[in-house]
């Protein structure tokens, strides 16, 4: 029962992470389920009117950071430079992830 319960919250702070880059202006999507690097991938449809990558990749993490092996993995990825690489981290209790930029 307990996979199930941290699978949910898994889940859960991805919603979050996806409802705060919506309202900055992005439009997300989040690959349910995926086992890949990353959980979101979020176009921001107000660039270059504002600051920022149009483009993110995001991975979700609840009370750990991410392994040395999944960074590595992601800061192994070359992308354009429109395209930025984060981390999110949410902790219990806390309001707002701990965001991590990968480069």
């Amino acid at each position: 029962m307990a996979l199930k319960n941290a699978k949910a919250k898994g889940t859960r702070n991805e919603h979050k992470s996806r409802d705060l880059l919506a309202a900055q202006g992005y439009y997300v999507i989040r690959a349910a389920g995926s086992l890949g690097l990353w959980d979101l991938v979020a176009f921001n449809t107000t660039y270059p009117h504002t600051a920022g990558h149009p483009v993110r990749l995001v991975q979700v993490k609840t009370n750990r950071p991410p392994s040395k092996t999944e960074v590595n993995a992601m800061a192994g990825l070359v992308l354009p430079w429109f395209v930025s690489k984060q981390i999110h981290v949410w902790h219990d209790s806390v309001r707002d992830p701990k965001i991590i930029e990968i480069k």
